[in-house]
């Protein structure tokens, strides 16, 4: 049972503070970032200038290839928002 709107609340927080740490660190700007939890993890992702993507994934999840497909598909997932 996840709060959905609880989530897209808390979501452009770490994305603001992932992109400060690009910005510090002089990696650029945050294209994605992964947190691993106890029980999974959660990915965020800037897919346009306007639209940040939260992932919550599950432990048995392959994270390579979804990672893989969201960087190949980037442009269409934000051609969808």
């Amino acid at each position: 049972d996840l709060d959905g709107e609880h989530l897209a609340a808390l979501t452009p927080a770490v994305a603001s503070a992932a992109e400060a740490i690009g910005q510090t660190a002089g990696r650029g700007s945050l294209v994605t970032t992964v947190i691993e939890y106890e029980r999974g993890h959660a990915i965020i992702s800037a897919v346009s200038a306007d639209a940040i993507l939260l992932l919550i994934v599950h432990p048995s999840a392959h994270l390579g290839a979804l990672l893989y497909d969201l960087r190949r598909h980037r442009a269409n997932i934000a051609s969808l928002v």
